[in-house]
């Protein structure tokens, strides 16, 4: 279950080094961000990161940790042995247990949300007072999806025939905003200021139109899906080639912002990308490429555009005419 007695978490954390840095290890596959802040897994789940600022590396934080939810409630991470969430107060090694296992979380309006462990309910964190309240209840496997951004919680439901609903800020009040067409074709869901988007299996991005069950189809031919932030952060990578593209605000109207990444994610503003081999996290610079825009940046140096080409896997982040100077520890 997800509800469990508070405790605190601080010994058996794995504090910073005293260079204060995450050093050249490769980053795990999760990349979360909130404001302009970038949290980060270490390798085989055994720590999570900070990131500093440019120049100034990478906190250890706390760890292990397998899972990393950070967004408007603030910064959790899922223990790997007994599956408990713990939120981060702040300081270096020191977390607080604030839940037992679930399935999923996620976080919209400063809340945090649950799937329990046998996604048969959605339970919202109560805060500093404690404890869960389930805002849905159902059958074993009835959640198949729960998202949350500004413009809400959104979750997929029903076993036999599952339908997207908006969860309307009361205990067990839900909106059904999709039908099953959306709810079993989409793979993936995501949630920004301004909108609710679907990948759908055929590839295409589509995205809710804020009324009823009605869907505007944005693009096509895409494989992975990352939004973030304010409305119109809405990027895709392109099945075959894997390119990051920028959705411009007009239907079937993309553009090209970088080459295939590990993944990507994106805060209220930035976007930030891990390197295919994970060995770097980049941040997107739009005006900061060499010879041409967009540019990425590395989050400890600068460009240089005397170096208009890098070695593999480098070369992976392209920008315009030029491939952007990066380093690979």
């Amino acid at each position: 279950m997800i509800r469990r007695s508070a405790a605190i978490v601080a010994a058996a954390l794995v504090v910073a080094a005293s260079s204060g840095t995450a050093g050249a290890a490769t980053v795990r596959s999760s990349l979360q961000t909130w404001q302009t802040t970038v949290f980060a897994l270490g390798p085989n789940d055994s720590y999570v990161a900070e990131w500093n600022g440019p120049g100034l590396g990478w906190t250890e934080i706390g760890g292990p940790a397998n899972q990393l939810y950070v967004g408007s409630a603030g910064v959790f991470a899922t223990d790997p042995s007994t599956g408990d969430i713990s939120q981060y107060n702040g300081t270096p090694g020191s977390w607080t247990v604030i839940g037992g296992p679930g399935w999923t979380f996620a976080q919209s309006g400063g809340h945090l949300f649950g799937v329990g462990p046998y996604t048969n309910y959605i339970a919202e964190w109560n805060g500093a007072s404690g404890g869960w309240t389930i805002i849905y209840s159902g059958s074993v496997g009835s959640v198949t999806d729960l998202e949350g951004g500004g413009e809400g919680l959104v979750a997929t439901i029903g076993p036999s025939g599952p339908d997207t609903y908006m969860y309307n800020g009361t205990p067990g009040s839900w909106t059904q905003i999709s039908g099953s067409d959306v709810a079993f074709d989409h793979q993936l869901m995501a949630v920004d200021d301004g909108g609710v988007y679907v990948l759908n299996a055929a590839g295409q991005v589509e995205q809710w139109a804020g009324y009823g069950e009605s869907w505007t189809v944005l693009g096509s031919g895409y494989k992975s899906l990352f939004v973030g932030g304010t409305s119109g952060n809405v990027y895709a990578a392109a099945t075959g080639s894997g390119n990051l593209q920028q959705y411009t605000g007009t239907p079937g109207s993309w553009t090209t912002v970088g080459g295939p990444g590990y993944m990507f994610a994106v805060s209220r503003s930035t976007l930030y990308g891990l390197a295919p081999d994970r060995s770097y996290v980049a941040e997107y610079t739009p005006g900061a490429g060499c010879g041409a825009t967009p540019g990425w940046l590395m989050f400890t140096e600068s460009i240089s555009c005397s170096v208009r080409f890098a070695n593999a896997p480098a070369a992976f982040w392209y920008s315009g005419f030029w491939y952007v100077e990066v380093r690979v520890p």
